[in-house]
């Protein structure tokens, strides 16, 4: 699978679900400094997901929203859903790619969205 394969099936998590399966919500992480998923590959998956964007913003490449991050998009199946990309930076001790087990904000962030998830069945990232 080419990632234009998965630009492809990106759209169905948020944007355009399939007919009876219900959308997601979504926090996606995101480090300019992640040789595994490069830059061009987050951003774009972000794009075509229809991500907004979470502060602090480190690079432009959606829609910004404010923090609190809940219910930020309308999904192609009329639900409301969390979804957002989070950008993070290294402390340069570690490759990007692990930025969302490194980064004390990132794993604040994703602790409270699946927190809250699970608690309300709405996931809110403060």
């Amino acid at each position: 699978m080419v990632l234009a394969d998965l630009l492809n099936f990106d759209r169905l998590l948020v944007l355009a679900p399939p007919q009876g399966v219900p959308s997601k919500h979504v926090l996606m992480t995101w480090s300019a400094t992640d040789t595994y998923s490069p830059k061009a590959t987050l951003t774009d998956t972000a794009q075509v997901m229809g991500l907004v964007q979470a502060p602090p913003v480190l690079e432009a490449i959606q829609p910004v929203t404010v923090r609190p991050v809940t219910n930020t998009v309308m999904a192609g199946d009329g639900a409301m859903r969390t979804a957002a990309v989070f950008q993070y930076a290294t402390d340069g001790t570690y490759d990007g790619h692990f930025v969302s087990t490194k980064n004390p904000m990132a794993v604040a962030d994703w602790s409270a969205f699946l927190s809250s998830l699970a608690s309300t069945g709405t996931p809110m990232v403060p």
